[in-house]
């Protein structure tokens, strides 16, 4: 399994878009999987996944690693392709068909942010995020940074790296399961500064 693959197909995207679909995709990152074994997992019938790991599976973000025998029927092993995923600068940056790439993206995203709501909501109730322990239980933050396209890169790579360091632990014991949650996106270009010790405007610059 690779450690990230980038999506720059609006198929992949939309195969995102769905939030039980979400959750197939993570059961099979976790280790080989039979559709069933799923299903017990995620406590569903197994009949409901069928059509979404043929949508993953077109997609390429998972892939038959075996096959085996079991009492006359044929198993089959299905394995994500990455544990991180990871979209293209170019394909967010898309605007030219705002019904097609922009609407599949906006699903993705959405369908990444309900989960996390409700897994925080979960949590809350369970008393897993206490409210007098918030340096050891849970953070968000949220905000806006100010940079040159360059030093933006370099603090997408600094997130990369990071998140390599978390998902070392992915498989490994404990007593505890954290969920993760990381966006980081362009919001807009802003208008480059006048020099140091200009005072004029852009009108005056014509």
């Amino acid at each position: 399994m690779k450690k990230e693959i980038t999506l720059k197909d609006v198929t992949q995207i939309k195969a995102l878009a769905d939030p039980l679909r979400m959750q197939v995709l993570e059961a099979f990152c976790h280790k080989p999987m039979t559709t069933k074994q799923v299903a017990t997992l995620l406590e569903v019938n197994p009949t409901r996944l069928y059509h979404h790991v043929e949508i993953l599976e077109k997609a390429g973000l998972i892939k038959l690693v075996k096959t085996q025998q079991n009492r006359g029927t044929v198993e089959k092993y299905y394995s994500g392709v990455a544990r991180r995923i990871a979209i293209s600068h170019e394909f967010s940056e898309d605007t030219s068909d705002e019904r097609g790439h922009a609407k599949e993206l906006h699903k993705a995203l959405t369908t990444a942010l309900e989960a996390t709501l409700s897994e925080i909501r979960k949590s809350v109730a369970e008393k897993l995020i206490k409210k007098e322990e918030p340096g050891q239980s849970a953070m968000v933050a949220r905000g806006h940074i100010v940079t040159t396209r360059e030093k933006g890169q370099e603090l997408f790579d600094k997130i990369a790296e990071l998140l390599k360091e978390c998902h070392k632990y992915a498989n490994k014991q404990g007593d505890i399961t954290y969920g993760l949650t990381v966006a980081f996106y362009p919001v807009k270009k802003n208008r480059k500064a006048s020099p140091p010790g200009s005072n004029k405007t852009e009108t005056e610059k014509g």
